[in-house]
């Protein structure tokens, strides 16, 4: 199975189902404190109306941004200050 492709595109699933549940435990507790705020990057990458990453906005190893994501990550970071 790992020939085909299956087992990398399993752990990719996995992860990003690991990440958005990290992701709500630190949107948790940047609620409870006065001193943090949670930012929703990930959710930018985001095919539209599914939870997985858009594979366009990442290098080969569907782990690190490429330009193109780099640009949307900057994106949302100034505007969550423009709105600060």
């Amino acid at each position: 199975a790992s020939d085909l492709g299956l087992d990398k595109e399993e752990n990719r699933i996995s992860r990003r189902a690991k990440l958005i549940e990290a992701e709500g435990i630190i949107k948790k507790l940047c609620e409870e404190q006065d001193y943090a705020t949670f930012l929703d990057v990930s959710s930018s990458f985001r095919v539209e109306g599914e939870n997985y990453s858009n594979k366009r906005y990442f290098v080969s190893d569907g782990v690190h941004l490429n330009s193109e994501g780099y640009k949307v990550w900057a994106e949302v970071i100034n505007n969550a200050f423009k709105e600060n």
